[in-house]
C-alpha cells in the first residue's frame, strides 16, 4: 500500500497530480473562468417593480410603521430642523390606474423607461 505522502513530489509530480494530469485540471479551470457569467439578468420584471416600490433603509426593505423607518424620519426632522415629518406626509402617491399599477406615460411616477425595459421604474423609496 502507497501512503499518499510518498507520492508528493514525486517522479515529477507536482503535489499529488503528475504534469499533464495537473495542466488538463488548470485549463478546466480557465475554460470554466472564461463562462462565468458577471451581469445580472432580470427575470421577472413584474418583481423588480414591486421591490423598486418598495421603502429601503440603507438598502434593505421596511416597513414605514418599522423603528428603522421611525428613526430615519425623526433624523430627517431633526436635520432639517423643522417640525417632525410624519410617517403619512410623504407627499401626494404617484397617479394609479384602476387596476392599481402606477401610470407609466406620467413622469411623477418615476420611470425611466429603456428599450430592453420600457416599464421600468427607478428606485425612487430608497432611503441611504
Amino acid at each position: 500500500m502507497v501512503l499518499r505522502s510518498q507520492i508528493y513530489n514525486q517522479d515529477g509530480r507536482i503535489g499529488i497530480y503528475a504534469t499533464d494530469e495537473r495542466a488538463a485540471i488548470i485549463s478546466r479551470y480557465h475554460s470554466k473562468r472564461l463562462r462565468r457569467v458577471w451581469n445580472k439578468k432580470i427575470r421577472y420584471n413584474c418583481r423588480k417593480d414591486l421591490a423598486d416600490r418598495r421603502l429601503r433603509v440603507k438598502g434593505r426593505f421596511v416597513k414605514r410603521d418599522s423603528e428603522e423607518a421611525k428613526k430615519y424620519f425623526a433624523s430627517l426632522s431633526a436635520e432639517s430642523n423643522t417640525p417632525e415629518t410624519t410617517l403619512n406626509d410623504m407627499g401626494p402617491p404617484p397617479p394609479v390606474r384602476m387596476d392599481g399599477m402606477p401610470d407609466v406615460n406620467d413622469p411623477e411616477a418615476g420611470f425611466c423607461p429603456t428599450k430592453d425595459a420600457p416599464y421600468r421604474r427607478c428606485r425612487r423609496h430608497t432611503i441611504i
